[in-house]
């Protein structure tokens, strides 16, 4: 805002879409952090190469992109790879991580359509606008949670208090 001042001037429908996508991707996190800490996270992690494919979907169905045959192919290679990690052997019987799987595909899911909305706004304004109002949304959105939530309000308290100048420099 300071480098560039017109990145404030964009349609409000953009700056509020731009902002549901910043609350997407920080939504993205709270099931991906239930994820690795219920499971190894070399598991975990396993299921965020589903990105992509929910990536291809959201551009299917919205922008009318295609997939070529190497992109399906590897669509599907990735989907039986995460589901083959997600499994594991119980009894002679293959088992299913089902809420660690669930969790991680919410959290995919999330993340796609958080840069699935980035991507249709920054197609139309800058990146560099896109771009600031994704970490205004960030800002708001932390905001909210830390004067509502007075769990969340206490815990950033106690980290400020114990590494205020870190994290203040960290930050600027």
């Amino acid at each position: 805002w300071l480098i560039q001042p017109n990145v404030v001037h964009i349609p409000g429908w953009s700056a509020a879409i731009i902002i549901l996508g910043s609350w997407f991707y920080l939504a993205a996190l709270w099931p991906y952090l239930y994820a690795i800490n219920k499971e190894d996270v070399s598991v975990v992690i396993a299921v965020f190469q589903i990105i992509p494919v929910f990536g291809f979907i959201l551009g299917g169905l919205f922008l009318h992109e295609t997939l070529t045959p190497p992109q399906m192919i590897g669509s599907i290679i990735i989907i039986i790879g995460a589901l083959y990690i997600n499994y594991h052997p119980d009894h002679n019987l293959l088992k299913v991580r089902l809420p660690i799987f669930l969790a991680m595909l919410l959290s995919a899911l999330l993340f796609a359509a958080s840069f699935f909305i980035f991507k249709t706004i920054a197609l139309e304004a800058s990146f560099l606008t896109t771009s600031f109002w994704q970490y205004f949304g960030f800002t708001l959105l932390g905001l909210i949670l830390v004067v509502f939530v007075p769990q969340y309000r206490r815990q950033f308290m106690k980290v400020l208090k114990a590494n205020g100048q870190g994290i203040i420099r960290l930050n600027i």
